[in-house]
């Protein structure tokens, strides 16, 4: 409970561990406990995307990643929808080359777009997502394209100063 929290946090703890059930407590991500490490267990994602700075996961007692929350959750899904028994079906397009584009919100209106103009780079959306963090909103995209545009893309987003990589398997 929240007086638990309260109570736990006013003896100056290392470390205060909160347990699986979290629904009844008002936890933001304004609500701020004094320095130390909060550890919590759940399998509510949307929990750990907004109280969350660093995250790590476990299957089976083991710890299967580990990093902030928005790299796992953009730069990851695969291990959390395993986890999840959330799998996804769809499959990258062939034929081309698939690459995941990562970026704050406040260059999502104009990215791709700006893209298109600036290099003449003809693309196909393939996923575009938003989250929402305690650190910021981002967007992910996975867009298709020749392979032979790789490198003025590279250029671009280089340029564009957003994260990127190039897939080889099933989203």
């Amino acid at each position: 409970t929240t007086s638990q929290i309260v109570a736990a946090d006013a003896t100056d703890p290392a470390a205060v561990a909160l347990a699986e059930e979290l629904g009844g407590l008002p936890v933001t991500p304004n609500d701020t406990l004094e320095p130390g490490t909060i550890i919590v267990v759940t399998h509510q994602m949307d929990v750990v995307k907004q109280i969350c700075n660093r995250v790590s996961v476990l299957s089976h007692g083991v710890l299967t990643c580990t990093g902030e929350v928005k790299d796992i959750f953009l730069k990851q899904p695969q291990v959390l929808s395993e986890l999840l028994s959330e799998a996804s079906s769809q499959s990258l397009p062939a034929g081309g080359v698939n690459v995941e584009i990562i970026y704050p919100m406040d260059t999502a209106s104009t990215l791709l777009s700006r893209m298109a103009l600036e290099t003449g780079i003809a693309y196909e959306l393939v996923r575009d997502r938003v989250e929402t963090y305690c650190t910021g909103t981002y967007g992910c995209c996975t867009i298709h394209i020749a392979g032979h545009e790789l490198a003025a893309l590279e250029v671009f987003l280089k340029r564009a100063q957003v994260e990127w990589r190039v897939l080889q398997d099933v989203l």
